[in-house]
């Protein structure tokens, strides 16, 4: 009895390590299952991660590329503003050089034309004969200022308006005045260059055949065959030119009508033509057979010449 009693204690004791025995089996078993799945759980986990980083890599890397031809775009476009805006500054720099010279020579010529003017004040009459200049230009400003106008018998189909007094003349414009529909033309003195006559030649409103020449001025030459006559109009003749319709009356009273007597140290320089002096006697002539044609300058002229005499009677018994 004992000894069945030992046997089945050794077969507890038996079946005790043997169940301690395993069920430490098993527990190594799972600590190394367990081991086993977290290596595999590390490993999935560390190959997820490297996947996750090769992504982030690619993604970074897809953005650095992205980064990168967007800064070359934005490069490219800076640089074509600033070649634009090169261009824009060389075109201004160029309108700006140009300007410049222009100012310059601008700025040159002006100071020679001061250096130019001073030099001519520098160098004109002085002392002696500067009295001599302010008389001569005292002379040439009297002569601009004298008028005188002159009556001209013409065909009315002549157009020219060319009234042949002895003198060369330029002709330098035309136009029609808002008094007359004929057109008046207008010439200057050629036969010396500084000679400041102006003539003026228009039809008579009234009468075609008649030519108003008007002359401004006065000669500072000698001309051979200049008119050698002069018209002088009283108040009486003044008053029929007025009223008379077969006449112009293009001038005030007390107007000289012609040209004066040239004085005899001019006469006496003037060479003596044959041309000139029958152009003369031809242009008297004519005025003399127009003006005594009319009746009624007749009837004028005599009563001017009455009322001198009686003026000059008056004079005498006084």
């Amino acid at each position: 009895m004992v000894r069945n009693g030992e046997k089945q204690r050794r077969d507890r004791r038996r079946r005790g390590v043997v169940g301690n025995g395993g069920d430490a089996y098993q527990q190594g078993r799972e600590m190394q299952e367990g081991r086993r799945w977290r290596k595999v759980r590390e490993v999935a986990e560390g190959q997820k991660m490297r996947e996750s980083s090769r992504t982030q890599l690619n993604i970074m890397d897809v953005e650095q590329n992205m980064s990168l031809e967007e800064k070359v775009q934005t490069l490219e476009s800076e640089i074509q503003r600033l070649y634009k805006e090169n261009e824009n500054l060389s075109f201004s720099l160029g309108v700006i050089n140009n300007n410049y010279r222009s100012l310059l020579q601008a700025c040159l010529q002006e100071k020679q034309i001061q250096e130019t003017s001073r030099a001519a004040a520098s160098t004109s009459p002085k002392s002696g004969s500067s009295e001599e200049y302010s008389n001569k230009r005292a002379q040439n400003e009297v002569a601009k200022a004298k008028v005188s106008r002159v009556l001209k018998r013409a065909d009315p189909g002549d157009l020219s308006l060319v009234v042949k007094d002895g003198f060369h003349w330029r002709k330098y414009g035309q136009k029609i005045t808002k008094d007359n529909p004929s057109p008046r033309a207008y010439f200057k003195c050629s036969m010396f260059p500084d000679c400041p006559v102006k003539k003026k030649v228009q039809r008579s409103v009234e009468d075609k055949s008649i030519l108003v020449v008007t002359y401004e001025g006065e000669h500072n030459h000698a001309v051979p065959g200049a008119p050698n006559f002069s018209i002088m109009v009283d108040s009486a003749t003044t008053n029929y030119l007025n009223s008379s319709s077969s006449t112009v009356n293009p001038f005030q009273p007390d107007t000289n009508l012609g040209l004066a007597f040239p004085p005899a140290h001019e006469s006496s320089r003037r060479p003596n033509c044959h041309d000139s002096m029958e152009d003369n006697n031809n242009g008297i002539e004519e005025y003399v057979a127009s003006l005594t044609r009319d009746r009624n300058f007749t009837a004028a002229l005599a009563a001017s010449v009455a009322r001198s005499l009686v003026t000059l009677s008056h004079s005498t018994q006084m």
